[in-house]
């Protein structure tokens, strides 16, 4: 049970990304009469025996005010449109029993496709230090994961 929530929870997060417009490339200039938006559209939950849905422009409303406006295209962030900075925030005043799911984490890190950046840090007490700046090397990134410190430093 405890595999599948996780696979749900996982397949959730990239299904944020997955429906993301490119971010990483310059775009062509928009015209005066559009205007170009980025964002992140999900949708239902993927289940193992289902493909996950197609979305297009005709599946998805925009509205200004009350205004609705027409969507002319979706780019999903697949290959060279998968541009993703992820960074992994970890609160260092957790219990370092919480080691036991750093393994969880980093087959997390090392699972992400290789266009995927991965960042780690650490927050205590309104601060925060950077153990991994954003690095396409998810071995390096996992490698960053430490035990917790456990209480809160001042």
């Amino acid at each position: 049970m405890k595999n599948s929530e996780l696979a749900s929870a996982l397949f959730g997060a990239i299904c944020l990304f997955t429906m993301s417009a490119q971010i990483a490339q310059p775009q062509a200039k928009a015209t005066s009469s559009t205007v170009q938006v980025h964002m992140v559209v999900t949708n239902q939950a993927f289940s193992d025996n289902n493909d996950p849905p197609v979305l297009g422009p005709e599946n998805v409303q925009v509205k200004q005010g009350k205004n609705t406006l027409k969507v002319n295209q979706i780019i999903p962030a697949l290959g060279d449109n998968a541009a993703l900075q992820l960074f992994i925030l970890i609160d260092d005043t957790l219990d370092p029993r919480i080691g036991t799911n750093l393994n969880d984490i980093r087959d997390f890190i090392n699972s992400q496709p290789a266009s995927t950046q991965v960042g780690v840090g650490y927050m205590s007490n309104a601060n925060f230090q950077i153990a991994q700046n954003f690095s396409a090397d998810h071995a390096l990134a996992s490698k960053s994961l430490r035990l917790p410190v456990g209480v809160c430093r001042q």
